[in-house]
């Protein structure tokens, strides 16, 4: 039986007591009938890993101990946000679960020429949702955000590490080699940068240069977007240590 799991707050430490949560108690209390002692499995919003003990004392709540903190074995150390114009219909919800199943840190939506007009906000909280539940599946504790909808230069410009635009120019490098070639500036995040059906316009790519961006390529084949989008985020993860790549 595996250990149930619960969030706790980002700032727990060794040795902190908290309740347990509200949504647990029937679950660890009343259907797998804990015991003084059990171990549970814990983690924080900021993607650490906790061990947990379950105490109760008479006459107070059901608390849990913290006896350990590490990193979250399933959270990404490379920190890739992925920026995409949404692809029409469902198909965004698609790419939201399996970019968050593979370790993206973010998921930004792209305001681009040639892309479907604005995401909307109920869109973009469906994706919230989405984004929490597919975390939730694969066993991370942190929430990659989806951020609110920005053009792709102004993506550029707030982007904390460097950043990459998927784009099919001649004499542009592969996006993998150009990742593991940026690997040391990496530190701080990448962003990787997919355009919608028919591509970003020579204007946006020029903006994008300009704002400090690189121009990668994916390959000689037309892709769509989610199928561009999930290939882009599994090489660059890959270049930088994950997937069973090698930085």
């Amino acid at each position: 039986m595996s250990r149930p799991r619960v969030l706790l707050p980002a700032d727990a430490g060794v040795g902190d007591v908290f309740p347990l949560p509200e949504g647990e108690r029937h679950r660890v209390l009343h259907v797998l009938r804990l015991e003084p002692g059990a171990l549970l499995r814990g983690g924080t919003p900021d993607g650490q890993e906790l061990e947990l003990e379950l105490e109760l004392l008479a006459g107070s709540e059901p608390r849990l101990r913290v006896l350990a903190v590490s990193v979250s074995p399933a959270e990404a150390l490379a920190q890739v946000t992925l920026a995409v114009a949404p692809p029409r219909g469902p198909r965004m919800d698609w790419l939201v679960e399996k970019a968050v199943e593979l370790g993206v840190a973010g998921i930004l939506p792209l305001d681009a020429v040639r892309g479907v007009a604005g995401a909307g906000e109920s869109r973009q909280q469906r994706w919230e949702r989405l984004a929490e539940a597919a975390a939730r599946q694969c066993g991370r504790w942190r929430v990659p955000p989806v951020l609110p909808p920005s053009g792709l230069a102004d993506a550029v410009r707030r982007s904390r590490g460097p950043a990459l635009v998927c784009h099919p120019e001649a004499g542009a490098p592969g996006l993998a080699q150009e990742v593991a070639r940026l690997a040391r500036e990496c530190g701080q995040g990448l962003l990787v940068a997919v355009g919608p059906e028919g591509g970003f316009t020579a204007e946006e790519v020029a903006a994008a240069r300009s704002a400090g961006a690189r121009v990668a390529q994916l390959g000689p084949r037309l892709l769509r977007v989610e199928t561009a989008a999930l290939t882009a985020v599994s090489l660059a993860l890959s270049a930088l240590g994950e997937l069973g790549g090698s930085a």
